[in-house]
């Protein structure tokens, strides 16, 4: 079995060095994704979905979570009458700064890739009408990645993957959920704080908002325990 990339340093690693680690860690992340999205890719396009009311609406957002596993955070329903309903749901995934794509495939990762919380939404409008879209929310730099091994401590793919979920689920329920039910705007460099895995504690993470743009990215991160 091939061993998962991890940080080895003695203290907190070069940055060359967790430069270089996080792209492989990236490209586990991006393989998590990729094993599990054909299941998932199937019960988004399948246009005989038994999903005409709120309960098999209901259901089926439950069978996308269990196909999707780890690499899906969440899922909100608009149920509906008479298959008229929409399911948005959220992935982790990879992203190639240079080309602005979503990166699903494990072998075509960048040199710094960053990673993404893209949206995958359903809307079906009766008769067996589906539309089907995504689009990215929120962005993590390859600098704020390294930074989880330089200055909050995570050593193994299994730790950064960890810590990406956190910052990611933290910033859709209490900053993007938040602003969308209460209409409070995230601002452009806004800090929020993340609770992270033992042993690494916690980390303040910086957002930026870019103008008018749907799309939020994280800068840079930092232990809380360290003067930014």
């Amino acid at each position: 079995m091939k061993r998962l990339p991890e940080i080895q340093s003695i203290g907190p690693p070069p940055e060359k060095h967790a430069d270089r680690v996080i792209a492989e860690i990236m490209r586990f992340i991006v393989g998590v994704r990729a094993r599990e999205w054909p299941d998932v890719e199937a019960i988004f396009t399948d246009p005989h979905a038994s999903d005409g009311n709120p309960k098999a609406q209901a259901k089926l957002v439950k069978k996308i979570k269990a196909a999707a596993g780890e690499c899906c955070l969440g899922a909100q329903l608009r149920p509906g009458k008479r298959g008229r309903y929409t399911v948005t749901s959220f992935f982790l995934s990879g992203w190639d700064p240079a080309e602005e794509r979503l990166v699903t495939d494990p072998e075509a990762i960048p040199y710094q890739p960053w990673s993404a919380l893209s949206a995958h939404r359903i809307e079906r409008h009766g008769h067996r009408q589906v539309k089907w879209q995504h689009f990215p929310v929120l962005f993590i730099t390859h600098h704020a990645l390294s930074r989880l091994a330089q200055r909050c401590g995570a050593r193994t793919a299994i730790e950064v993957y960890r810590a990406v979920q956190l910052i990611a689920l933290e910033f859709l329920d209490n900053l993007l959920f938040e602003e969308a039910s209460s209409n409070v705007l995230i601002r452009d460099n806004q800090r929020f704080r993340v609770k992270l895995p033992p042993p690494m504690g916690a980390a303040i993470c910086v957002v930026r908002r870019d103008g008018e743009k749907t799309e939020f990215t994280i800068t840079t991160l930092w232990g809380e325990e360290e003067r930014p």
